[in-house]
């Protein structure tokens, strides 16, 4: 994956169950702008990215073009210092599996 693209950083990935995650990203490079509960972000990853192995297989499509998809702000709109979504697995998903793939510490868009 190109690192250049990406501008946030998987800080905390806390699985409340085998297909449910709190993941918590803090912004790099730019702050988050004000929000208020109810607002959404949106995630995204290219179709390079590793998948966890028990998602369905599905045919790669142009490697470099990004996924993306919305999710509700799970976190404060107090916090100023990160992001949090609750993300729910869907192995036939093309996000999804990739989200959960990616291990704290890791670059994404």
């Amino acid at each position: 994956m190109a690192e250049n693209k990406f501008n946030a950083v998987l800080t905390q990935k806390i699985l409340v169950s085998p297909t449910l995650a709190i993941m918590r990203f803090v912004p790099d490079g730019w702050d988050l702008p004000e929000f208020e509960p109810g607002q959404y972000g949106v995630l995204g990853l290219p179709y390079s990215a590793r998948r966890i192995p028990t998602a369905d297989s599905l045919p790669i499509k142009d490697p470099e073009k990004i996924i993306k998809r919305a999710y509700s702000v799970a976190s404060s709109s107090v916090v100023k210092e990160y992001v949090e979504f609750y993300i729910a697995l869907v192995e036939s998903g093309e996000l999804t599996p990739r989200l959960f793939a990616l291990e704290t510490g890791e670059k994404f868009g």
